[in-house]
């Protein structure tokens, strides 16, 4: 069985810390007036945790996509769902292309900002109505013009578009027809989402949805939006390549949350919480069973979340952090806090000086 270092176990008990402060009521509140949930990931911001990815030399933590999951299954077992999750999880792998492809400049820029939680990065645009899950058939162009280039198009399903200082935007510089491998052609842009509104250049309609509602999606609309030469994200036309990077890293962060969301489930049942009597028929509902003995570990006995941590562990390379003790500072009520800045390094390896 896989299990955790004792420095991942620290991770986690510090996020269920933190998380304690909005319990259940809020994140109901939350979902009823389909409200984003800005205080609670400022709180995130405020320790260090939306710079996770981010390297150490860039003002982040300097941690990968396995600490990454583990922060965000405890957030989503919390009692926060994908609610919590969603409001922050962008966080966690749309840096990932400027972090590999961007340039020196703009890592230097724009990174220091977003690990503290100063600036948000948090809205990644790439589907499209008309494309549907063939992401190379996208039509959204981008056009070089003397120092910037021109984009015009549509996506859909931009989520965290109201919060968020900038979007990951994927676009053609040259149409499918012209390439020779359907894949080339795509391009990675950063773009300033109020400098857009400035230019009149983007437009938004919120979509309806069933689920989540304090998290929304958009679709969004670009004419004529001028985007810096600078703010390419990469080499033009090997955007495709370039995005992979960050979907695969969405890809374990999303099955570590549904992991998160089961165990609370789990969590619930086992610990004899009942739902509201029913009302309808006059009839209350059953009581709940006796807990078994053997259930009080199920919680952390989820099926699939061995594939999932084998996955996470695949996905990151290199040596894996060590913290030097717990360095969170601690809140009113005296419970340890959390600061993603305050880990460091040890055995040899790159120190971070902490933080008075």
């Amino acid at each position: 069985m896989l299990e955790f270092t004792e420095e991942q176990r620290l991770i986690r008990s510090e996020i269920e810390n933190l998380c304690a402060d909005f319990e259940d009521e809020y994140w109901r509140e939350k979902d009823r007036n389909a409200e984003y949930p800005m205080d609670f990931v400022q709180t995130l911001g405020d320790h260090g945790w939306l710079g996770t990815v981010i390297p150490e030399e860039y003002g982040g933590a300097g941690l990968d996509t396995l600490e990454a999951s583990i922060i965000l299954e405890e957030i989503v077992a919390s009692g926060a769902g994908f609610n919590g999750s969603m409001a922050c999880h962008g966080a966690m792998f749309i840096p990932r292309s400027l972090i590999n492809y961007g340039s020196e400049e703009m890592k230097e820029e724009y990174l220091p900002k977003v690990a503290s939680g100063e600036e948000l990065m948090q809205c990644f645009a790439l589907t499209e109505p008309n494309a549907g899950f063939d992401s190379t058939a996208i039509t959204t162009r981008a056009e070089k013009e003397g120092d910037h280039y021109v984009i015009n198009g549509q996506k859909t399903w931009c989520s965290r578009l109201h919060a968020s200082d900038y979007m990951v935007l994927v676009a053609r510089t040259t149409p499918k027809e012209e390439v020779d491998k359907k894949t080339d052609g795509m391009s990675l842009f950063l773009v300033d989402i109020n400098d857009a509104k400035a230019q009149d250049a983007i437009d938004a309609d919120e979509i309806e949805k069933n689920i989540r509602a304090a998290v929304p999606s958009y679709e969004v609309w670009f004419e004529d939006l001028e985007v810096p030469a600078e703010n390419l994200i990469g080499e033009e036309g090997r955007g495709f390549h370039q995005v992979m990077d960050g979907l695969n890293e969405e890809r374990v962060v999303i099955a570590a949350e549904a992991v998160g969301l089961a165990r609370r489930r789990i969590r619930r049942r086992t610990g004899g919480v009942r739902p509201p009597d029913r009302v309808e028929s006059g009839d209350s509902t059953p009581p709940r069973r006796s807990v078994r003995p053997d259930d009080q570990r199920s919680e952390h006995h989820v099926p699939g979340r061995q594939s999932v941590q084998r996955g996470q562990r695949r996905r990151r390379g290199g040596e894996r952090l060590r913290l030097h003790g717990s360095r969170g500072g601690l809140g009113g009520d005296g419970r340890r806090r959390p600061d993603a800045r305050r880990l460091r390094r040890r055995d040899g390896v790159r120190r971070r000086t902490l933080l008075p």
